[in-house]
């Protein structure tokens, strides 16, 4: 699935305790010019059949170490929908995770866009 889920739906608990079906009966947000709309929550194929090729897309893997095998299954949706060959410098994959990331550039060679995401946190005045 493709969502920030407590942030932009009116799903409520864990994601992971939805089917698919569930999922797609709640509702994300949509603001354009003011006015609220709501949409179904689109899963990874749906973005890439969308907009695959036209448009730079930003993939998060968020959790990995939750969803064993992410790497795997992003690669062969990214080549399956042919966005490999064509489209690799409109793909980007960032991760909090370094070796998610490292995993992902293994799979995909062709992606040159690759991005760690990491943050400092302040204990005490100090930065670790």
């Amino acid at each position: 699935m493709m969502i920030h889920w407590i942030r932009t739906t009116n799903g409520t608990g864990n994601i992971n305790d939805y089917t698919l079906e569930e999922l797609k009966s709640f509702r994300c947000t949509k603001l354009v010019w003011q006015r609220i709309f709501w949409e179904t929550i689109p899963t990874f194929d749906e973005v890439l059949e969308e907009f695959g090729g036209k448009v730079s897309i930003l993939i998060e893997l968020k959790y990995p170490e939750i969803y064993p095998g992410i790497e795997e299954k992003v690669a062969k949706a990214l080549k399956e929908h042919k966005l490999i060959e064509n489209n690799s410098d409109k793909i980007i994959i960032q991760s909090f995770n370094h070796a998610s990331v490292q995993k992902s550039k293994q799979l995909l060679p062709e992606i040159c866009r690759f991005g760690f995401v990491f943050y400092r946190i302040r204990i005490n005045n100090h930065i670790s």
